[in-house]
């Protein structure tokens, strides 16, 4: 991966594209389940909007497979020139992958069977005018599925940790300080009728993971890499960050504790005409 210059709020480095990777693969069967429901399935025509290093647009590109296409964006070049290694890599021609923000992407109105962004409209500073964007894009019958969060600060360790609830708020506090909003999917509804699509499903996903449990491989790889990155902004206090990190691996040993993870929805819309 080369240098990039832009910089999303968790980063583009190798780190993060490795925890991506493991985050999807965590959750693919969440993902395939919802693309199940939404008809994405050969020779579709799908939007991966915010594909990051592009683990789900693989996936998708499969299920596509020759006869269909998977347009892939994401403002992050390294990410991109990550995706197209690896579909050279794997032979997957119908990946189109391109270098564009959210808010500028260029795709034909009604060209599109489907739509899916996972944990991206959570980072977007205009994301009604994204959704329009998307509405534009669909063609009759085109779907528009969305999973991201609502109230996140339900995030939480059993027995109860004063130190993680700090946390939390301090990841709060960087989403919302840099535009990001993390109670989006409450709010996607409304902007998805409001661009003239039918919402057509709201489904909530909530997990308690145990240390010996894979998910809680999804809380550990994202406080190593997003701890650092709360202190050097200014979001929490070295002293809390040593504090919380203690106790993480402390936990992380303990038979007796969960990890309750932020809830997230699955929120799908329809383009009826």
């Amino acid at each position: 991966m080369t240098a990039d210059s832009h910089e999303y709020l968790l980063g583009t480095d190798v780190a993060e594209a490795q925890r991506l990777g493991l985050q999807h693969l965590l959750w693919a069967g969440e993902a395939l389940a919802l693309w199940e429901r939404c008809g994405f399935t050969r020779g579709k025509v799908v939007l991966d909007l915010g594909c990051g290093p592009g683990w789900t647009t693989i996936d998708l590109a499969r299920i596509v497979g020759p006869t269909g296409r998977v347009i892939a964006i994401d403002v992050s070049s390294r990410y991109i020139n990550h995706l197209k290694q690896r579909k050279q890599e794997l032979g997957l021609s119908q990946i189109d992958a391109r270098v564009s923000s959210a808010a500028e992407f260029e795709i034909d109105r009604g060209s599109l069977d489907g739509v899916f962004s996972r944990w991206v409209f959570s980072f977007l500073q205009n994301p009604a005018d994204i959704v329009r964007r998307v509405a534009t894009a669909l063609r009759p019958g085109g779907v528009f599925a969305v999973q991201d969060y609502f109230n996140y600060t339900a995030m939480s360790l059993a027995p109860r940790s004063a130190v993680f609830d700090r946390l939390v708020a301090a990841i709060s506090r960087s989403y919302r300080e840099t535009g990001g909003d993390l109670e989006i999917a409450g709010k996607l509804p409304r902007m998805m009728i409001d661009a003239g699509l039918a919402v057509r499903e709201i489904k909530p996903h909530l997990t308690a993971a145990r240390p010996h449990e894979s998910k809680w491989l999804w809380p550990d790889t994202f406080f190593t890499n997003y701890v650092p990155r709360l202190v050097s902004g200014g979001y929490l206090s070295q002293e809390d960050a040593a504090a919380f990190m203690a106790e993480w691996a402390e936990r992380s040993r303990d038979p007796g504790t969960f990890f309750f993870s932020p809830p997230f929805f699955d929120v799908v819309a329809v383009k009826e005409k």
